[in-house]
């Protein structure tokens, strides 16, 4: 951390000369006619290519060398074109972290000059929301970085690419954080993440103050109620049962609107959320509403959020066709169908379906979670009890090399699925109802113990359902002998 603290120590004198520097030259006039007609033509080609670079897991060197070329030659003509500095902004920035190496200190204090100047070049309100050029520091030394003491967040990370993440204390995370806010203390981005980190190491009440003090102080971005929106959505949504957490919805519910407000063009990435809130509050025409306007779209996460929702209001049709929407965009052609769609086919009722859709998300997973399992043990349940020739192994096998990570919850599901251990305490109302589930389940695959529908139907029109594939696929396991 010292050789880091020296670079950055002469970066931010470096950052405070060229800043004087540039505000002594903006006093000379310029011609406000001087930008030509087709820059944006030229800067709308780069950045497509650009964003092209920046979908791929690494960045190719030369081709972003090329392409930087191409930027600086235009802004050579069009020196005061923005859109084009930003681009070459955000490229440069991606270069030097590739490029990065904290051992050659002469080569880290020219590449961040350059950065610096790209950066001051910008309209300060752009530059409010940009990473500031001694990011850098941050992202080149802790990629993919999970705080030790997270260990939720690691198991994440580990379930989704099959790798243990890098663990950095939360002391070295927030030095360079700091020392970046120092360099520029009316960054938002810079602000944000010092937030979003004092809430990740338990210090929740001072970061929801900071952007909540952000939100009144830039009134035009939508950085910290984005923020905020996401906070509270995700302390109901990642509970057993979201809908207990009316607060929480109602707060994340009012913060989404705001970002909505400030920045229109999130829509689809805000319903995705607010779809989920208002069907977790019992308002399903709205929840239905924000189904619709993701489905008319041609983003593939919109689509499968669409499908999501239209599978719990069992508008199976719906669901359906916002699945094959999803399945011709051109990026998502070759993507095989997730877990999302073998409960679609489930809740439908289409088990004849189901194997082989699971087989072929089990195979595609990095990593399979006990959830996973459980779900595969159901599928082989139902179809044995219809008489198909179908083990419990041979919807595994394909993923039989794949480390399980294993929960506790579930796995109790699943020896209740076999006929096993029946009386777990539960208190929460999402899994009193899968264990009901299960249970009965249970009797019907293995001891052909039918329960009646009077039995069972206060559970399966219970409100408390919203949201568990259970709860739908209750008449297909249970009601369909």
């Amino acid at each position: 951390m010292s050789l880091i603290k020296d670079v950055t120590s002469q970066l931010s004198l470096c950052f405070i000369l060229i800043l004087i520097l540039m505000q002594g030259c903006s006093t000379q006039s310029v011609k406000k006619n001087q930008v030509p007609s087709l820059p944006a033509q030229q800067v709308a080609g780069l950045n497509a290519e650009l964003e092209q670079l920046l979908l791929k897991d690494t960045l190719n060197l030369k081709k972003a060398k090329n392409l930087k070329a191409r930027y600086q030659s235009l802004l050579m003509t069009s020196p005061e074109y923005s859109p084009a500095q930003l681009s070459l902004y955000h490229l440069s920035y991606e270069i030097e972290i590739v490029e990065f190496d904290i051992n050659n200190k002469q080569r880290v204090i020219n590449s961040q000059r350059e950065l610096i100047r790209l950066y001051l070049k910008l309209p300060k309100a752009v530059r409010r929301e940009l990473l500031p050029p001694t990011m850098v520091l941050y992202q080149a030394k802790f990629p993919n970085y999970v705080l030790s003491s997270n260990i939720w967040l690691s198991n994440q990370y580990y379930i989704a690419t099959g790798k243990m993440p890098t663990k950095v204390t939360k002391e070295e995370l927030y030095d360079l954080i700091l020392l970046s806010a120092k360099a520029s203390p009316g960054n938002l981005m810079v602000r944000a993440m010092a937030a979003e980190h004092a809430i990740d190491t338990g210090n929740t009440d001072f970061g929801i103050a900071a952007l909540k003090e952000m939100v009144i102080e830039a009134p035009n971005s939508p950085l910290a109620p984005a923020m905020l929106a996401d906070y509270y959505f995700k302390d109901a949504w990642n509970s057993a049962c979201p809908h207990e957490y009316k607060a929480s919805l109602k707060t994340s519910l009012t913060y989404y609107n705001n970002v909505l407000e400030r920045n229109p063009e999130s829509s689809l990435e805000v319903r995705k959320h607010t779809s989920l809130i208002y069907a977790s509050l019992g308002f399903k025409p709205l929840a239905l509403n924000e189904a619709k306007i993701l489905a008319e779209s041609n983003n593939f996460d919109a689509l499968w959020r669409a499908a999501y929702i239209f599978v719990n209001y069992k508008k199976f049709d719906l669901a359906q066709a916002a699945f094959d929407k999803a399945e011709k965009i051109e990026s998502f052609k070759q993507k095989p169908r997730g877990r999302g769609y073998a409960d679609f086919l489930m809740a439908s009722g289409r088990w004849s379906e189901v194997a082989e859709a699971y087989k072929k998300y089990l195979a595609n997973r990095e990593a399979i979670n006990s959830w996973d399992t459980l779900h595969a043990a159901l599928i082989a349940k139902k179809l044995k009890s219809m008489g198909e020739d179908i083990e419990y192994a041979d919807i595994r096998s394909a993923s039989s090399k794949v480390k399980t990570a294993k929960y506790d919850w579930p796995e109790t599901l699943n020896r209740i699925l076999h006929g096993g251990d029946q009386s777990p305490v539960v208190t929460n109302a999402c899994d009193q109802l899968r264990l009901a589930f299960y249970k009965n389940a249970s009797e019907i695959f293995n001891h052909e113990n039918y329960p009646t529908e009077q039995d069972i139907t206060g559970v399966t029109h219970n409100k408390e359902r919203t949201f568990l594939l259970e709860a739908n696929i209750f008449e297909e396991i249970l009601f369909k002998k």
